[in-house]
């Protein structure tokens, strides 16, 4: 296995989202924090090693489009955990809206990673 030409800036964003979501996680109450927020991380953190495995996997195996498909979903299902924190009143609405706004950078690069993958195919 070779390491990709050049590291997509997904993973950056995602580094440096799972940061913020770690940092926000000493904020708050003992049973938000074991609740629904450890499912948060740990919705991040398995988006994070998917989108990484994917950086590692060779162009032409098909498994990379399937686990940037995964990665997609779960890229959703992070920002629905996130909705739903907000509306339970356990984050700030601005700091909901900054970490909204570094999902859709997220989903975008996603996407566009996984057009890329498809067309290449074709």
């Amino acid at each position: 296995m070779t390491p990709p030409d050049k590291t997509p800036s997904v993973i950056l964003k995602i580094r440096l989202l799972h940061k913020e979501l770690y940092t926000i996680g000493h904020k708050l109450s003992k049973r938000d924090k074991l609740g629904i927020h450890a499912s948060v991380e740990k919705c991040c953190l398995e988006l994070f090693s998917m989108v990484i495995a994917a950086a590692f996997t060779h162009r032409q195996d098909k498994n990379k489009i399937v686990l940037l498909k995964t990665a997609r979903v779960r890229c959703e299902m992070l920002a629905n955990l996130m909705r739903t924190e907000h509306e339970l009143g356990i984050i700030a609405e601005e700091t909901y809206l900054h970490i909204s706004s570094q999902m859709v950078g997220i989903g975008k690069d996603l996407n566009g990673w996984i057009t890329y993958q498809t067309q290449k195919k074709s």
